[in-house]
């Protein structure tokens, strides 16, 4: 058995690359994932989202929409 050590970053598209030239492909290899820290979440100013919203001017013109949504 050989090991290999090597550190790298969770890409936007959740993926962990691990580039290992030393391998012949088709190696099979056990991967394990230690995690030394997340990254703290970025909590979103709600104010940004004001005025993109959907109004309506009774609750049963908001209900209508929500009965079209659920059908789809």
């Amino acid at each position: 058995m050989q090991a290999i050590r090597f550190e790298a970053t969770v890409g936007n598209d959740h993926v962990i690359h691990i580039p290992a030239p030393e391998l012949p492909a088709g190696t099979l290899a056990e991967v394990i994932v230690l995690v030394h820290s997340r990254p703290e979440p970025q909590h979103a100013d709600v104010t940004q989202y004001f005025g993109q919203f959907v109004r309506f001017d009774s609750l049963t013109e908001l209900n209508q929409h929500m009965d079209t949504l659920r059908e789809d």
